[in-house]
């Protein structure tokens, strides 16, 4: 391994969080579609790329990058003919990957015993500044609970990476508000057909409990989320390991439950909540005891229909009968029809 800095660290996060690299040459892909368009935050990109990320290489690898800006994509890249041989070996001193989309291979057990100190979090930061994302639609409920959301593509299909960054900030004093994983019992758990569910892992922080102990190294993204603090009123959960869980509504077995899109280990598996998920996934954070209650009763908490579910009346409609013909023959089908305040204050149609 070469000298390791915190330099070398943050981009090294850099290209675990956005990077592909092959023989020639290697791409860092930061995702910031709709809030890396604004005019305003383009130019302190910009300027964050040309300066500090350029110097960042320049000085500790000896070659220059530059960017180009694409479907909503900043895309950073070496100039040609750069030697990132020394780029290749830190990576894999750290135990990570060094070929392809570096997400989708990427585990941090290595890289956690090795990194110390500032090294960790610029190391960090290099991931945050390539996957979270603070648009202003991610958070808790209410505009007064704004949240940071670290985001993993689905099809990395790394359930182990998200796991293992997770508990690592939660580790160094973080704590997580929310998970959602590229799974259809959490992006489908009512509707066992729809078949858009494959939209990625997101770890969600409130903003305050993020930065008590992590940052940004990219000012765009400083800058917003310091502006971001200021609307926050609602205080961060209770750690994940003291949480107590409520009761869940059903969750539909998806038709997609044994997809070769999910990892083996969640493959054809059920999960009532995200924190299953934890604990299935070895998480030391994870409220095990809890978990265990609700598998314990795992059949209050299964449906083999749709609870919701969206498409053309006449299919819907077809789709009810055809139910109804095979499980319900002597149940009654009745139209009703309801205004929609009517509706939100009949509790019989509530959804349970």
């Amino acid at each position: 391994m070469t000298n390791l800095n915190h330099t070398k660290a943050y981009i090294l996060g850099l290209l675990v969080g956005g990077g592909k690299i092959d023989r020639y040459t290697f791409i860092i892909d930061l995702p910031y579609k709709k809030w890396g368009m604004d005019t305003k935050r383009m130019n302190v990109i910009a300027t964050d790329i040309l300066t500090r990320i350029c110097n960042y290489f320049n000085s500790t690898y000896k070659f220059n990058v530059t960017y180009e800006i694409g479907n909503s994509k900043w895309l950073i890249k070496p100039i040609d003919g750069s030697d990132f041989s020394e780029v290749i070996e830190d990576l894999n001193s750290l135990g990570l990957p060094s070929g392809g989309f570096l997400l989708a291979k990427a585990n941090l057990t290595i890289a956690k015993t090795i990194l110390k100190d500032i090294q960790v979090e610029s190391f960090l930061s290099g991931i945050f500044d390539a996957r979270a994302s603070l648009t202003l639609s991610h958070r808790r409920f209410t505009d007064d609970a704004p949240v940071v959301s670290i985001e993993i593509p689905g099809s990395t299909k790394n359930f182990l990476f998200v796991v293992q960054l997770c508990s690592w900030l939660t580790e160094l004093g973080s704590v997580t508000d929310q998970i959602l994983y590229n799974h259809p019992n959490q992006h489908s758990s009512s509707d066992p057909n729809y078949k858009g569910w494959k939209k990625g892992f997101k770890i969600r922080f409130l903003v305050k409990s993020f930065l008590t102990k992590h940052s940004f190294a990219l000012q765009a993204k400083a800058i917003d989320v310091t502006n971001i603090k200021k609307t926050q009123n609602k205080v961060e959960q209770t750690p994940c390991y003291l949480r107590k869980l409520r009761k869940p509504s059903a969750v539909s077995v998806h038709i997609d439950q044994n997809s070769t899109e999910l990892p083996i280990e969640v493959r054809n598996n059920l999960f009532f909540h995200y924190h299953h998920f934890c604990a299935l996934l070895n998480c030391p954070y994870a409220p095990v005891n809890e978990i265990k209650k609700l598998v314990k009763n795992a059949n209050e908490y299964i449906t083999f229909f749709p609870r919701l579910t969206k498409d053309d009346f006449n299919i819907l409609n077809a789709q009810y009968d055809s139910i109804k013909e095979i499980y319900f023959p002597e149940s009654t089908k009745y139209e009703l029809t309801l205004k929609v305040e009517e509706t939100i204050e009949n509790e019989n149609l509530l959804i349970v």
